[in-house]
């Protein structure tokens, strides 16, 4: 069997996340942070996510998954969301509904490679180019 070149894996990745990011931001639901009240709010309705919160600039601040409503999974004991100091900086989340769970981890990490979000910390946002390298 032919050995494959690290650098091709990291390329494959790199179109991955950039082709996943553009899908993502195309079929997701994007909500305003005004909307956050609102009975009729994304956050309230949906199960099953992928969410990206954003900051004014658009750039990324958080990705995650949840099985549960956003608004439930903000206020869980081993991640509260809405006690971070990022959670005040969000203007906009996006939220997609995938009803596998596998394939929510596997959008997770490609929108935490393309999206690089500044608060991610398990796992964190990392460089596609120094993925693998030991």
């Amino acid at each position: 069997m032919k050995k494959l070149d690290q650098n091709k894996v990291r390329d494959s990745l790199r179109v991955a996340s950039k082709d996943a990011k553009k899908w993502f931001l195309d079929k997701s639901i994007s909500s305003p942070r005004s909307d956050w009240k609102k009975v009729s709010c994304i956050a309230k309705n949906i199960r099953n996510i992928v969410y990206a919160f954003f900051d004014e600039a658009g750039s990324c601040i958080y990705v995650g998954v949840s099985k549960v409503e956003l608004k439930k999974r903000i206020h869980y004991k081993t991640s509260p969301h809405a006690k971070k100091p990022w959670w005040r900086k969000w203007k906009t989340v996006n939220v997609l509904e995938i009803s596998n769970a596998s394939d929510r981890l596997f959008l997770e990490m490609l929108l935490i490679i393309s999206l690089m979000p500044s608060e991610n910390m398990k796992p964190a946002g990392r460089n596609i180019k120094d993925v693998f390298k030991s």
